[in-house]
Parts: C-alpha cells; sequence; structure tokens
C-alpha cells in the first residue's frame, strides 16, 4: 500500500538537563537524564547520562552511562516534561 504523505515525527534535541524514557516490554521503565553531550576524539558525539531503572520484577537501580548520540535518540524517545 502506497503512502501519500509521510508522517516526520520531530525529535526532541538531546541537551544537557533533558529526561527521557524508554518503557520496556516486561513493564520495567527506564529514565535518563543527560549530564553531557560531547564529541569523542573521532568527533562522535557521544551523551553521558544517569540511568534510573525501575519496574517489573528488579529493584530499582541507578548508574551513569554513556551511548553514542544516535544510538541514544533512537533508544530514549520518549521526553519526560519538565
Amino acid at each position: 500500500m502506497a503512502h501519500w504523505f509521510k508522517i516526520d515525527r520531530v525529535k526532541p534535541e538531546v541537551k544537557v538537563g533533558a529526561v527521557f524514557r524508554c518503557r520496556l516490554p516486561s513493564h520495567v521503565i527506564e529514565t535518563a537524564e543527560v549530564i553531557e553531550v560531547s564529541p569523542d576524539a573521532l568527533g562522535i558525539q557521544h551523551v553521558k547520562y544517569n540511568l534510573i531503572v525501575a519496574g517489573g520484577t528488579i529493584s530499582s537501580f541507578a548508574e551513569m552511562r554513556t551511548l553514542g548520540l544516535e544510538t541514544f535518540a533512537s533508544r530514549y524517545n520518549e521526553p519526560v516534561p519538565a
């Protein structure tokens, strides 16, 4: 089936202080607060963030992580309102 139009979703800007969520099928919710966005030695943008994992059958835990900007934006694509 051909589509006559394309819905182009605007991705929220990943910037310091922004908070995003990822909801997993296991009813686990990952919440990521952006601490830093900066390039590595090769110029690839990375996001350093605090991750809080809660829900499902696990106890909550928090830790600091780093992901490439594109990977971060595709995984944590639900902005959390301030």
